[in-house]
């Protein structure tokens, strides 16, 4: 979260900065184009005055004296004018120059200054670098039209080291005004970006610790924003997580007494046939204890082939087993099997689960009162016979011998006796 923190904070910088820097070129160059415009205006009305009251078109003769009267001329005017001045004829030549010898110089037709005046209202202007001075120079350039109409150019050049310095000056006042509004601005940002992850971080930490069950955990000191929002859900999410797993915990409680408490056996086989729940019935039915059962595959679980195979039947077919068996380990006894297919939602098949009953003391019940039955109807046959036979001879005419009718009945009254000792 810290460096998400530092990064947020950078960006916030980033762009601040961006915008004070793109806001300072444009003062600076605001300033510059205003500060030229400004000397274009003044340079413009000194040529008019220039203009008006010099004899430009008025002097006569050949190239050479032309230009050291207007030479003359020129330098005479920048004394007081304290600024450059050249005049050029209409054919670009330069016939006169305050500050280099005119036949030094070249044609001046095709300069910038030159060619707007010639083609515009009368006066034109640019920025250069001087070759001759070697520094940037402002040009601005009026044309002439005298009386006698010998046409020609009247040109002021200023240097704008003043202006270049005057504009650095300013970048230097923007420069420190810029750092000391960066600083500012980074401190801002920090506060800023602080101030949005902090609760950032304590939803982060609540939300680990609900990952790690502690169910218990809430965001605390939430505001009316997004992020109070954001807190308030992860709350009630905690809230309703807690109620389910106090449910799920009293779910599983209620099962584990259940299935600790049951007289039979319980255990399930997963989808991928290890046992995955063997009850402590179970353990005293198959005589292994839990340790050695769970996580093992039903047939490496050492227990008797009958056994795995109706395991393996279920697992094959996906259908309902029931049947008895004979265990002869711990002890012998007659268990009775249930092994179902367990399937949960959405799912064809994931496992096994097997209920074992002992009903071994059910079916020795059984076989006593089996043998019960046949020693009480064996004892009865022989008494039940003889009153048969007696009551027979009796029927057949003995009945109304007194002599054989006494002899039946001493007889059966003895027989009686015996039975009944």
């Amino acid at each position: 979260m810290n460096q998400f923190r530092t990064q947020l904070t950078l960006i916030m910088m980033a762009i601040i900065g961006a915008t004070m820097v793109a806001a300072g070129i444009f003062i600076g160059k605001v300033l510059q184009d205003s500060h030229i415009d400004l000397l274009r205006g003044n340079m413009t009305r000194e040529l008019k005055v220039i203009a008006a009251e010099g004899d430009w078109g008025k002097l006569t003769g050949d190239d050479a004296t032309l230009m050291a009267a207007y030479s003359k001329e020129a330098v005479m005017l920048k004394n007081m004018a304290d600024t450059r001045i050249t005049y050029v004829r209409e054919d670009g030549k330069v016939l006169g120059d305050s500050d280099q010898d005119p036949a030094a110089m070249d044609n001046h037709h095709g300069r910038p200054e030159i060619a707007a005046a010639r083609e515009s209202s009368g006066f034109g202007s640019a920025i250069r670098f001087s070759d001759t001075l070697k520094k940037n120079m402002l040009y601005v350039a009026m044309r002439l039209e005298p009386a006698n109409g010998a046409h020609g150019y009247l040109r002021l050049a200023m240097s704008l080291e003043d202006v270049d310095a005057t504009v650095r000056q300013v970048w230097y006042f923007l420069i420190a005004g810029l750092a000391v509004l960066f600083l500012l601005a980074g401190i801002v940002s920090y506060r800023i970006a602080r101030g949005l992850t902090r609760p950032i971080e304590k939803m982060t930490s609540v939300a680990k610790q609900i990952t790690n069950m502690n169910y218990k955990a809430r965001v605390d000191a939430l505001k009316n924003d997004e992020v109070g929002q954001l807190g308030r859900a992860i709350n009630l999410m905690a809230d309703s997580l807690q109620l389910q797993m106090n449910r799920i915990a009293e779910n599983e409680n209620r099962l584990q007494s259940v299935l600790e408490n049951m007289t039979s056996g319980v255990m399930m086989i997963g989808k991928d046939e290890r046992i995955v729940l063997v009850n402590p019935a179970a353990e005293e039915l198959l005589g292994f204890t839990v340790q050695e059962l769970l996580g093992k595959k039903y047939d490496e679980a050492k227990q008797q082939f009958e056994f795995t195979k109706l395991i393996r039947e279920c697992i094959d077919t996906h259908e309902h087993i029931h049947g008895e068996m004979m265990f002869y380990f711990p002890s012998e006894r007659i268990l009775d099997l249930h092994l179902s297919p367990v399937a949960q939602e959405g799912a064809e098949w994931d496992g096994v689960l097997v209920v074992l009953h002992d009903i071994t003391a059910v079916r020795r019940l059984e076989k006593m009162r089996s043998e019960f039955v046949a020693n009480v109807s064996h004892e009865l046959k022989t008494p039940i016979a003889a009153v048969k036979g007696f009551a027979e001879t009796l029927l057949a005419g003995a009945l109304n011998d007194k002599e054989t009718r006494g002899s039946f009945c001493k007889s059966f009254s003895t027989s009686r006796s015996v039975s009944t000792a």
